[in-house]
């Protein structure tokens, strides 16, 4: 199976790719050392990587359930688990590719 047909959290890895390289285009260092970007996608790529983004953030959420001990995890503001989720999709994508990021 070639590396584009693998699935990611229900999506193809060609269907997230042109997502994930606009991404990748658009970002930007700032002098502090943090990274920002800022991009439109196209319904065509932007839905693909939207359902993934949602799977692995509720992958999350899911984990921790049932946890009934306080955690940090609760503490997340939903920015924080939109990035979580998203780097679990970019890890998710370089294990499928046996890439280390």
């Amino acid at each position: 199976m070639a590396i584009g047909d693998q699935a990611v959290y229900g999506e193809r890895i060609d269907d997230l790719l042109p997502a994930l390289m606009a991404v990748r285009r658009a970002m930007r260092r700032r002098s502090d050392g943090t990274w920002t970007a800022s991009f439109e996608l196209e319904p065509a790529s932007g839905r693909p990587l939207r359902r993934a983004l949602l799977r692995a953030e509720a992958e999350r959420l899911l984990e921790t359930a049932d946890d009934t001990r306080p955690q940090q995890s609760e503490c997340r503001s939903d920015g924080e688990r939109r990035a979580d989720a998203f780097m679990r999709v970019i890890l998710a994508v370089c294990r499928a590719a046996d890439r280390r990021p």
